[in-house]
C-alpha cells in the first residue's frame, strides 16, 4: 500500500509539472496586440472572429470597436459576449458620425436581453470608436494590429483625425466582402492608400474555409461560456456552414506557428472599384494578399482554440411540481401567445418562430427555443446558458386568485422543463419544474403557478393583484424545445362547465397600460370603476352617435371555426348592446346582439358570433370572416356602457 501511494504521488507531481510547463510555454509565447473593428450582428463570421480573438492565447485583444448601422447596438452585443466569456475588462466603443447602412437581423435578440438592458454586462465606453482606437494605439508604445471585418469607416476616420497613429499600427488585416467595402468605398480607398502595411483576405482564397456541421457539433459540445455565446448567435443567424473569412483574419494575427503555417501570402497592389471589388495585381508594395491556405489544418487549429475552457452546465432543478388539468373556460385570461401573427413579436425575448408541419401542433406556427442566459440574475445561474422560450406580455397584467399557465411543448434530449415567471410587484423570479415528461411528442400541459418559488424555495406563492412580466420556459442547452399556445389565466370558477377554449384570439382587460398605446380604439379608461381594476368606458355623448366602445385588436387576428365572445359589462340604463367583429381591410363584419342586458351591477355575458356574413347578394354568397382587427360594442339607447374582461376565442368542439 505505501508503495502504491508513493507511485500515485509521483504521478501527480509529474502531471502538475507538465501542466505548469504547458502553462509557462503558453504564457511565454509571443503575443500580438490586436484591436478588432467589427460589424457583429449581421453575418455570423464576425462572431467567430470575436470568439477566436478572445480564445487564442497568443493574441492580446486590446479593444473592440463596432461599425455600420446600429453601431451602438452592435457594441452592446459585443459587451454581452465579452462579459459572458470572462473578458469583461476589454473596452468596447461604437462608431459615430455617418455610418454605412446595415441592419442587424435576427441576432437582435442577443441585444435585447435583460443581461444587457439591466446592466448585468459591461457597457460600451463613452469614447467614440476613433477615440478608443487612438487611445489604445498610444497606450504603451507597442505596435498594434488592427483587424477589420466590416466597412473601413472607423479606421479611415482615425487616419483623418490622428495621422501620427500610422506609426503605431503594425498592420491592418482586412476581411471584408465587396458588399461591405462598397458600403463605404471612400473609406476603403483611404485605408488602402495610407501606406500602412496591409494584409487582405480575398473571398476567392477562403471560399472553401467552411465550418461543416460535424466540426460545429464538436465545438458546441464543449459547452464553455465562450462556445455557448457563439452558439447563441449562430442559431439566431439561422444559416449553416458559414465561410469563416473573419476568423481567418484573426488567425493571421496569431503568433501561433500552427496558424501561420496554413497561409501563403504574396506582395501585391490593390485598387478598389466603387462596387467594392478589389483588383489585385503582383507588385512590391505595403500590401500583402492571402494567395492560398490549408483549409483543414486551419479549421483544426480554429476548433482547438475555440473549445478552450471548462464546461458551464446548469444546476439541478428544484421546486418540483406536476401538471394539472387546464380546467374550464377561465375566469379571466391575463395573456396569451399562439405565434400565429407577428403582432407581439417585439416581445418574443427568446425563441424563433417556425412553421408547424401537419399533425405536429394545433396551430400553423410555433416557436423554437434559443440559447439564452437565465433572466433571473439574483438567484439564477447566470454562468451558463439554457435553451429557452421567453414571452413578455405587455402591459404586465395583474394576477387573479388562482393563476394558472397552459401551454403546448415538445422536448428532445431532456425530460425536464423549468417554467419561470417574473413579478413586477416583487422584483424577482419564481419557477416550478416538471420531470419525467415524454419526449419527441407534443404535450398539452398546465401548471399551478402558485407552486412556483425562488430557486432557494423562498418568495411565497404568486398571489392576487401581483403584476407579472416575462413568462419563461427553460431546458438544458444541449436539448431541443418547442413551445406553442401559451395562456396565462385565472382558473375557472367552480360553477363553470364549458371546456377550456380550443384557441384564444384576443383578450382585453385594461387594468394596466395606456389607451391608444397598449389598448387602441375609441373609449376611455378611468382610474377606477372596473370589474377588477380598470375597464373601458364609453366616451362622453356627442349628441350624434349612440354610446359605443371600439376596441382595436392591436392587429389583424386570424379567426378559425366558431367565434365566441365572453365579456363583462355594466350599464346604468337597460338597453340592447349591438356587438360587431370587424375586418377593416375588407369592410366585413360579424354581428350579434345582447337583447336584454341588465342594468346596475357588473354582469358576465357570453355570445356566439355567426360563422358567416351576408354579402347582400344572396344567401349562397355568404362568406366567413377569416380575420378581424376591431371589436365594437354599441349601446342602443342612452346611458354609459363599461366593458371589461373581453375574451374572444374558438370554443372546444364539445363545449355546451
Amino acid at each position: 500500500m505505501p508503495a502504491r501511494s508513493h507511485s500515485r504521488g509521483l504521478l501527480a507531481v509529474i502531471f502538475i509539472g507538465l501542466a505548469a510547463s504547458a502553462l509557462a510555454d503558453e504564457s511565454e509565447s509571443p503575443k500580438n496586440r490586436v484591436l478588432l473593428d467589427c460589424a457583429l450582428g449581421t453575418e455570423i463570421d464576425d462572431a467567430f472572429a470575436l470568439a477566436l480573438a478572445t480564445a487564442d492565447p497568443t493574441i492580446e485583444l486590446s479593444g473592440v470597436t463596432t461599425v455600420s448601422g446600429n453601431a451602438e447596438d452592435r457594441a452592446w452585443m459585443v459587451c454581452r459576449f465579452l462579459s459572458a466569456s470572462g473578458k469583461k475588462d476589454i473596452p468596447v466603443a461604437f462608431g459615430r458620425g455617418k455610418q454605412p447602412p446595415a441592419e442587424i437581423g435576427a441576432q437582435h435578440q442577443y441585444r435585447y436581453h435583460p443581461a444587457v438592458l439591466f446592466g448585468r454586462t459591461a457597457k460600451p465606453v463613452k469614447q467614440t470608436a476613433v477615440e478608443l482606437l487612438h487611445e489604445r494605439l498610444n497606450a504603451n508604445g507597442v505596435k498594434t494590429t488592427i483587424i477589420c471585418t466590416g466597412p473601413l469607416t472607423n479606421v479611415a476616420q482615425l487616419l483623418a483625425e490622428h495621422a501620427d497613429d500610422k506609426d503605431r499600427i503594425e498592420r491592418i488585416i482586412i476581411s471584408a466582402s465587396p458588399k461591405q467595402l462598397a458600403l463605404d468605398a471612400t473609406a476603403a480607398k483611404v485605408v488602402l492608400a495610407s501606406g500602412i502595411p496591409i494584409v487582405i483576405v480575398p473571398q476567392d482564397a477562403i471560399a472553401k474555409l467552411r465550418l461543416d456541421e460535424a466540426r460545429w457539433r464538436r465545438i458546441i459540445a464543449a459547452c464553455t461560456p465562450r462556445t455557448l455565446q457563439l452558439q447563441t448567435l449562430y442559431e439566431l443567424w439561422q444559416g449553416s456552414e458559414p465561410v469563416l473569412a473573419d476568423a481567418a483574419a484573426v488567425a493571421l494575427a496569431s503568433t501561433d506557428a500552427a496558424a501561420n503555417d496554413t497561409f501563403e501570402t504574396m506582395a501585391a497592389t490593390a485598387t478598389l472599384a466603387d462596387d467594392g471589388r478589389l483588383a489585385i495585381a503582383g507588385g512590391d508594395s505595403q500590401v500583402r494578399v492571402v494567395k492560398s491556405l490549408k483549409t483543414e489544418p486551419l479549421l483544426d487549429w480554429m476548433e482547438k482554440q475555440l473549445i478552450r475552457g471548462e464546461p458551464a452546465l446548469p444546476r439541478e432543478l428544484a421546486n418540483r411540481s406536476k401538471p394539472i388539468d387546464r380546467g374550464a373556460v377561465p375566469n379571466r385570461v391575463h395573456a396569451f401567445e399562439n405565434y400565429e401573427t407577428d403582432i407581439e413579436r417585439r416581445w418574443w425575448l427568446a425563441g424563433i418562430p417556425e412553421k408547424t408541419r401537419s399533425g405536429e401542433s394545433a396551430s400553423g406556427r410555433h416557436v423554437r427555443g434559443m440559447l439564452t442566459m437565465d433572466f433571473d440574475d439574483q438567484q439564477g445561474d447566470t454562468k451558463t446558458m439554457y435553451r429557452a422560450v421567453v414571452f413578455n406580455p405587455v402591459p404586465g397584467p395583474p394576477m387573479g386568485k388562482h393563476p394558472r399557465l397552459s401551454f403546448r411543448c415538445w422536448l428532445k434530449g431532456t425530460d425536464q422543463l423549468r417554467v419561470q415567471i417574473y413579478s413586477l410587484s416583487n422584483g424577482y423570479h419564481r419557477y416550478l419544474s416538471l420531470g419525467e415528461l415524454p419526449q419527441e411528442k407534443w404535450l398539452d400541459l398546465a401548471v399551478d403557478m402558485t407552486a412556483a418559488r425562488r430557486p432557494d424555495g423562498s418568495g411565497g406563492p404568486l398571489s392576487e393583484n401581483e403584476r407579472i412580466d416575462d413568462i419563461q420556459f427553460y431546458v438544458d442547452p444541449r436539448a431541443d424545445l418547442l413551445v406553442d399556445d401559451i395562456v396565462l389565466y385565472d382558473a375557472a370558477p367552480a360553477e363553470e362547465v364549458r371546456l377550456f377554449p380550443k384557441r384564444i384570439h384576443f383578450t382585453g382587460w385594461f387594468d394596466t397600460g395606456k389607451q391608444s398605446q397598449e389598448w387602441p380604439g375609441s373609449f376611455e379608461i378611468p382610474a377606477e370603476g372596473g370589474y377588477f381594476w380598470k375597464a373601458a368606458r364609453t366616451l362622453p355623448a356627442n349628441g350624434k352617435d349612440p354610446p359605443s366602445i371600439r376596441v382595436g385588436l392591436r392587429g389583424s387576428r386570424p379567426l378559425t371555426g366558431q367565434v365566441q365572445l365572453d365579456f363583462r359589462y355594466r350599464i346604468d340604463k337597460a338597453a340592447p348592446i349591438e356587438i360587431s367583429l370587424r375586418d377593416a381591410s375588407s369592410g366585413r363584419k360579424l354581428s350579434t346582439r345582447l337583447a336584454e342586458p341588465k342594468a346596475g351591477d357588473w354582469q358576465l355575458a357570453s355570445v356566439t358570433l355567426p360563422q358567416a356574413i351576408s354579402t347582400g347578394k344572396s344567401p349562397a354568397a355568404a362568406q366567413e370572416l377569416p380575420q378581424a382587427d376591431e371589436l365594437e360594442f354599441v349601446l342602443a339607447g342612452e346611458g354609459v356602457l363599461w366593458v371589461d374582461d373581453i375574451l374572444l376565442y374558438e370554443p372546444a368542439a364539445n363545449s355546451r
